[in-house]
């Protein structure tokens, strides 16, 4: 008889959702981890941390932009949202 898993204990990795934008729409937006969509979409981005994510768009020239995570701010005890830089 083999033990139950306690897998089920581990709590997911937190994320942030990030929405995409760009002038014009419709680039192709992707992140080092290969998450990708065509904007203006939302990813879905771990928490605490630096990420990156590239545009592409034809007739343009592709560009990535680092995005930072700030820590919430508020009052001792509420809660608040955390924000992703630019």
């Amino acid at each position: 008889m083999s033990m139950p898993s306690l897998d089920f204990f581990r709590s997911s990795p937190a994320t942030e959702t990030l929405r995409v934008e760009s002038e014009p729409p419709g680039a192709d937006a992707r992140t080092a981890e290969g998450q990708s969509c065509r904007t203006p979409c939302e990813l879905t981005v771990p928490s605490g941390g630096d990420i990156a994510v590239t545009f592409a768009l034809n007739g343009y020239q592709p560009t990535t932009v680092p995005v930072h995570l700030e820590a919430p701010v508020g009052a001792p005890g509420e809660a608040a949202p955390a924000r992703l830089q630019p």
